[in-house]
């Protein structure tokens, strides 16, 4: 069993409430890592990117090289878990990177759409977002957009070729279906 640093730490997890530890950890994250949001924006971890983990890690297995076979398993595992550790952060950090513009996208086309703007106004606005995807979220949400024929167009074409996003069915039918009305291959 792996041995564990900060028992009392560690415990607080089964004894402490689920929402109240995230406050705790929440009112706590400014002393214990004043500059989190540095580092999500530059894209770095307690002020270390990715070039700087990978030279960690180069140094990790140079120092196992010349360790003592009997203490080499030990801090093998140590190394690799603090390099998993870092590699999974930049990952969902990554992840977070590109959720955060579809939320942002997401929200302010729904300010949009309450101001009554047609799909081309919207779609000079958020000119990183397709005029497929701002009147697929217009259908989503229930709204009704300007739209012209040379769009509808564009957005059909688009539809049929690629088959995203589904919730476009509801205006052009099954894309899978060719136009002699067989199946096409699936998708």
């Amino acid at each position: 069993m792996e041995k564990i640093e900060n028992k009392e730490e560690i415990l607080k997890a089964l004894n402490i409430v689920v929402g109240q530890r995230i406050e705790d950890l929440r009112e706590r994250q400014t002393e214990m890592y004043p500059n989190s949001l540095i580092d999500l924006i530059i894209h770095q971890l307690c002020g270390k990117n990715v070039e700087d983990i990978e030279i960690h890690r180069l140094e990790c297995l140079d120092k196992l090289k010349d360790m003592d076979k009997t203490k080499q398993t030990a801090y093998a595992l140590h190394y690799a878990k603090e390099i998993d550790t870092w590699e999974r952060f930049f990952n969902f950090q990554e992840m977070i990177s590109e959720q955060m513009w579809i939320l942002v996208s997401t929200e302010v086309c729904y300010h949009l759409f309450d101001k009554n703007l047609s799909l081309s106004e919207i779609s000079s606005i958020l000119s990183w977002v397709s005029k497929t995807d701002i009147f697929a979220l217009s259908l989503a949400y229930g709204v009704h957009i300007s739209i012209t024929e040379a769009e509808k167009d564009q957005i059909k074409a688009e539809y049929i070729r690629t088959g995203m996003p589904k919730i476009l069915s509801k205006v052009f039918g099954d894309c899978r279906k060719d136009k002699e009305g067989g199946e096409s291959g699936e998708r």
